[in-house]
C-alpha cells in the first residue's frame, strides 16, 4: 500500500488487505531468542485457551514439550502432539484474547505453520437451547479491533475452506453431532449487554467468544488457513448470565480437533 492511501486514512484503519508490512516483524523477535532455524514448526499447530482443555490433550493423545525459542513464558510454550493414525501437530495453551491470538499466529507463520484449529469455550446467544455440544464457527462478526489492523473492512470473516471441511469431517468420521454457526468475537466481555446481544442475534450470531475472528482475518492475511471449534460454558437467559457445565464435552470437542488436524495432515501426505 502506498502513502497516498495511507493519508487518505489516516486513522490507520484501512480499507483494503494490501498492507503495508509492520517495522516491528516476527522475525525480528525470534532472532532475539535464538537461531531461527531453532524455531521450525509443524505446519498443523492447535490453539486452545482453558487449561482444563490443555490437560485433556495431554490425556488424549501424546504429548511432549517442544524446545523452543519463545517458551520463556508459560504463554508461549509450545508441544509436539502425536495425532490419530500418525503424524505430528504442534500445540499452544493461550491467554483469552485476539491480540494474543494474531501475536502467536503471525509468529508461527513464520516458523511454518500453514493451518490452525483452536477449541474453546463460548457464550450461547439464542433463546432457545443449542441443538448440539459440539459447534464450529462457519464465520465470525468482527467486533475486536484486530482484524481492522490488518485491513478487514467487512463485517465478518468466514473460517478457511480446508480447516472447515476437516471439522465437519472429523465430526461426522466420529459420529459426534455438531451444528455450524456464527460467532460475534468481543474484545470487552463485560461489554456484552442486552442491546449489544440483541445486535448481534439480529445479525445472525448464535455463540459470543473472544478469538475467532481475529484468528480467521490474520490467517487470511498471512495466506494460510484458520477453523475454529467450540464448546457453550454459559448463556444468557433473559438478561441473566448462566454458567454452564463443559465436563463431558472437553473429550469430545479435543478428540475433533485432533482428528481434524490428522485429515489435513493426511491430504498433505
Amino acid at each position: 500500500m502506498g502513502s497516498r492511501d495511507l493519508k487518505a486514512n489516516p486513522g490507520g484503519f484501512l480499507n483494503t488487505t494490501d498492507c503495508e508490512p509492520g517495522v516491528f516483524t516476527p522475525g525480528h523477535l525470534l532472532d532475539k531468542y535464538g537461531p531461527r532455524k531453532n524455531s521450525a514448526v509443524e505446519e498443523v499447530c492447535l490453539i486452545c485457551y482453558d487449561p482444563r482443555v490443555l490437560r485433556t490433550f495431554f490425556a488424549e493423545t501424546e504429548v511432549c514439550q517442544r524446545k523452543w525459542p519463545l517458551s520463556s513464558r508459560e504463554s508461549r510454550n509450545i508441544w509436539d502432539v502425536t495425532l490419530p493414525g500418525g503424524g505430528r501437530a504442534n500445540l499452544m495453551c493461550l491467554e483469552i484474547g485476539a491480540s494474543l491470538t494474531a501475536f502467536v499466529i503471525e509468529i508461527l507463520v513464520s516458523c511454518g505453520a500453514k493451518y490452525f484449529f483452536s477449541v474453546g469455550s463460548a457464550g450461547w446467544l439464542k433463546t432457545e437451547k443449542a441443538e448440539k455440544e459440539i459447534l464450529i464457527v462457519e464465520k465470525a462478526f468482527i467486533d475486536e479491533g484486530v482484524s481492522r489492523c490488518y485491513g478487514f473492512a467487512n463485517d465478518s470473516c468466514p473460517a478457511g475452506p480446508r480447516g472447515l471441511s476437516a471439522l465437519r469431517e472429523a465430526c461426522n468420521i466420529l459420529k459426534e453431532p455438531y451444528q455450524e454457526v456464527a460467532s460475534w468475537t468481543t474484545e470487552a466481555p463485560f461489554r456484552e449487554t442486552p442491546s449489544r446481544i440483541r445486535g448481534f442475534r439480529e445479525l445472525g450470531a448464535q455463540i459470543v467468544e473472544m478469538e475467532a475472528s481475529a484468528a480467521y482475518t490474520v490467517a487470511q492475511f498471512l495466506g494460510v488457513e484458520a477453523a475454529s471449534l467450540c464448546y457453550i460454558s454459559d448463556r444468557d437467559e433473559g438478561g441473566q448470565w448462566k454458567l454452564l457445565s463443559t465436563k463431558d464435552i472437553l473429550s469430545k470437542a479435543v478428540g475433533c480437533v485432533l482428528k481434524a488436524a490428522s485429515l489435513i495432515g493426511r491430504e498433505k501426505g
